[in-house]
């Protein structure tokens, strides 16, 4: 009786242990994905600094509409 019990909670621990392995698999590729994706802003060459940052807003957050406030 303990040995079916034992091999069950152990079948158990490795699906479990598996699935959590996938899942961090999983989510290092999201995340890799996602920190290569914010190297990618700039400005162009000969671009306005202004239009850049308005270009770049639109790009990443898909606001259309904004302005400038204030210029440091």
């Amino acid at each position: 009786m303990w040995v079916k019990l034992y091999k069950r909670i152990t079948s158990e621990a490795e699906s479990l242990l598996h699935d959590l392995e996938d899942n961090l698999n999983s989510w290092e590729k999201k995340l890799t994905a996602y920190a290569q994706q914010q190297r990618e802003g700039g400005i162009d060459e000969n671009e306005d600094p202004r239009n850049a940052a308005f270009r770049e807003l639109r790009e990443e957050t898909g606001v259309t509409s904004a302005e400038i406030v204030t210029e440091i």
